[in-house]
């Protein structure tokens, strides 16, 4: 979906050099270090990877208890707001596909950039109210 007029997009949060190393909780680094870990295997097997292969083409089952724990957590919020739109509606959401595509930008932010296609703040996906408020629109048109 083309931009028809300027948006505006929050600046990025914390203000981000070239480089970032890796620091926090435990838990943050060993997350940090699951993504480049997936990343590099993902870009190591490129070339035999089908062309319309998804994110389940990967195999995450050798990754961390805490990648684990972080990917369920997201998809459970995501589950619960499709099962709240289908209980408002009073029917089952039909299938459907929606790309997240989540920025570190200031603020409860979100932008449509195509038809299945959402970009999205951090804090608004950590949010479960403001995830509902922001996302929960799109879901139902598109459910």
């Amino acid at each position: 979906m083309p931009a028809t007029k300027p948006f505006f997009v929050p600046p990025v949060v914390p203000e981000v050099a070239e480089r970032i190393p890796v620091t926090g909780p435990l838990t943050d680094v060993a997350l940090a270090d699951e993504w480049v870990l997936w990343f590099s295997d993902l870009l190591a097997d490129h070339l035999d990877m089908p062309s319309n292969a998804g994110i389940e083409y990967m195999s995450l089952a050798d990754r961390a208890p805490a990648f684990h724990a972080n990917l369920r957590a997201h998809g459970m919020m995501m589950t619960s707001l499709v099962q709240s739109i289908e209980k408002n509606r009073g029917n089952k959401a039909a299938p459907f596909e929606l790309d997240v595509l989540i920025l570190p930008v200031a603020g409860f932010w979100l932008r449509r950039a195509g038809p299945s296609r959402v970009l999205l703040s951090e804090s608004a996906r950590r949010d479960a109210e403001q995830l509902r408020r922001l996302l929960g629109p799109i879901i139902a048109e598109l459910a």
